[in-house]
């Protein structure tokens, strides 16, 4: 039996210029460093200007990589292109300035897949805030329906299933999550490695720019689930605060397959007690005001300016 190959998908433009080409390289290197024996990796550029092909060429040159350069609708096009091209049974996204830290990430999750018959799998993964602080995110399924729960470099696809999954291009951020609850809605199979081995920098785009983010998710919600009864406002408010109203939490629960409906259900775990307690009750402080949240609506005053002492 001939070994399946995997096909690692990375999106670029101008590195030289952004000053990632450092970064560029470390992904590269990891790729290269992976234990499974037919790993074949991608780079989609979006017709660069200054110098980053020159850098996809000498690796070209070495056989450690095959790339197209062409301009493109955005990352999620670029993916979307890197999917049509690839040439592997197994597809996974790796942003360009991440990494794996782990050589056996793609075997394991390779083998988890054939062993499972699922289509996808995911992983926890390593994150590096901007300050240079490490963490581990594990992913949390119960939480999909309120925003992302998975980090999508950690997830290795079945290509023939993918193919029916396009990124959509009207979601500028959130178009990974949207894809996610379209194979979750539509009942795929995921499974989960037990093996956090891709590393993820904080601080990109689609973490930067928060609000612009929560108004994305706040389009997906709307366009997956007009026929829960959800209306426009609701969805900002799930996007933002992550608050949902009982009944309509209810109406998707009886929408989603009925195999992962365990997964929404976990209740008893201290992360969606914790969570729950604080859509319940939640004390916070943003911009000299003071807010508390009962049963999900936010009270708020305007604090109170501190007096400067006497002076003597």
């Amino acid at each position: 039996m001939d070994t399946p190959r995997v096909t690692v998908v990375t999106v670029v433009r101008n590195l030289v210029e952004a000053k990632r080409a450092d970064m560029f390289r470390q992904c590269v290197e990891s790729v290269r460093g992976q234990s499974w024996p037919a790993v074949e990796h991608l780079i989609i550029d979006g017709a660069s200007t200054d110098g980053t092909v020159n850098i996809l060429e000498q690796y070209a040159r070495q056989g450690t990589l095959t790339y197209r350069s062409a301009p493109d609708r955005g990352i999620y096009d670029a993916m979307n292109a890197g999917l049509e091209l690839a040439g592997g049974e197994f597809v996974t996204f790796l942003n360009s300035d991440d990494f794996y830290h782990d050589s056996h990430f793609l075997e394991v999750s390779v083998q988890t897949l054939l062993q499972t018959g699922a289509d996808c799998s995911y992983a926890p993964v390593r994150m590096i805030s901007e300050t240079g602080q490490i963490s581990e995110r594990e992913p949390y399924f119960g939480a999909c329906l309120l925003y992302q729960p998975i980090c999508h470099q950690t997830m290795v696809y079945k290509a023939d299933i993918l193919h029916h999954y396009p990124f959509h291009l009207n979601f500028s951020i959130a178009a990974d999550y949207e894809q996610i609850l379209r194979l979750l809605l539509d009942g795929r199979h995921f499974c989960k490695v037990p093996l956090c081995s891709a590393t993820f920098r904080a601080g990109g785009w689609s973490v930067r720019d928060i609000s612009r983010g929560n108004a994305d998710i706040a389009l997906v919600h709307l366009s997956l689930y007009p026929a829960w009864g959800m209306s426009p406002k609701q969805c900002e408010q799930l996007s933002e605060s992550h608050y949902i109203p009982y009944s309509v939490f209810q109406t998707m629960l009886a929408a989603i397959f009925p195999e992962h409906r365990p997964l929404f259900k976990q209740w008893r775990r201290k992360e969606a007690r914790r969570q729950i307690r604080h859509w319940f009750l939640t004390w916070k402080y943003r911009e000299g005001r003071r807010s508390i949240r009962i049963l999900g609506i936010w009270l708020s005053r305007r604090r109170q300016p501190a007096s400067s002492p006497d002076k003597v």
